[in-house]
């Protein structure tokens, strides 16, 4: 293995200057390619990063979370390497409905009434062309503010504010 393979297999682990690790997240929702909305569900064509590379991904979020956005939400992701799952042709219907289940208790439906996990499967199949279609992620992608904060150093009393960015790697 040669070194700049080593270099890109390596994990960032370095630290700020105020002590804090940099923040890279996995999910970026203001940069998507398309969204849609199908009833209560919101479907997000965006991209998933996975060990320093962007993966094409389609993410189910409940649609409410655009108007409440203080409430927490655990969003539902199928990367393009899971795709054949969720195909009626190639898929494996067991797992297909289990992940379905577990996506309905995150958008707030219940997952005993058969209609619901079906529901969702339709859904995520009739995007799966959509998914397969998104270009690679744009690498002109700028930084955009996603929070601000407020570091209180406890020793010293000392009060420094900052901007948290979303990195375009």
């Amino acid at each position: 293995m040669s070194n700049e393979q080593q270099k890109e297999m390596q994990v960032d682990n370095s630290v700020d200057s105020d002590g804090t690790e940099h923040y890279r997240p996995a999910l970026d929702l203001t940069q998507c390619h398309r969204t849609f909305t199908r009833g209560d569900v919101t479907v997000w064509l965006t991209w998933l990063r996975r060990g320093g590379q962007w993966e094409a991904c389609m993410v189910l979020t409940p649609k409410r979370l655009m108007a409440i956005s203080h409430e927490r939400v655990t969003p539902c992701v199928i990367p393009m390497s899971r795709a054949w799952v969720w195909a009626e042709e190639t898929g494996d219907f067991g797992d297909c409905l289990i992940n379905a289940g577990v996506f309905c208790a995150n958008l707030g439906f219940n997952p005993f009434n058969p209609k619901n996990p079906l529901k969702v499967i339709g859904i995520v199949r009739d995007h799966l062309g959509d998914l397969l279609t998104i270009p690679p992620r744009p690498a002109d992608h700028r930084l955009s503010v996603t929070a601000e904060m407020i570091v209180t150093d406890n020793a010293t009393g000392k009060v420094k504010e900052m901007e948290v960015s979303d990195e375009p790697t």
